[in-house]
């Protein structure tokens, strides 16, 4: 397996703020062509739904492994904005991240770069 880096944990709103998500992304275009870059989204979300088994694991051509981070709706319910401001957002992302790293990193038989 190769060691360039083609993916990230990653954050990201559906729209305008509300449906986030949380996963495994790749870094461009080309990651998402390379049939190298296969066994890594078929291993990633392998261990996705071996330690997620609570949350719907989804892949798609950018994603190889994401669940819906909770809480999902933003634009109308007001928890969300009322953990930002509290800073329990921050550290809630934070321990997400911190168990899909350490989880990656223990789980896979890849190798999981340190940054």
């Amino acid at each position: 397996m190769k060691d360039d880096p083609i993916g990230f944990i990653s954050l990201e709103f559906a729209t305008d703020f509300n449906n986030p998500v949380l996963g495994i992304r790749f870094y461009t275009e080309e990651d998402t062509k390379d049939p190298d870059n296969q066994p890594y989204a078929i291993e990633v979300k392998r261990v996705f739904n071996h330690q997620f088994t609570n949350n719907k694991i989804v892949s798609n051509k950018w994603w190889p492994a994401y669940y819906e981070f909770q809480p999902f709706d933003w634009k109308s319910a007001g928890r969300p904005w009322y953990q930002i401001e509290t800073g329990a957002m921050a550290s809630k992302v934070l321990e997400e991240v911190d168990v899909i790293y350490c989880m990656l990193k223990a789980g896979s038989s890849f190798h999981i770069k340190d940054k």
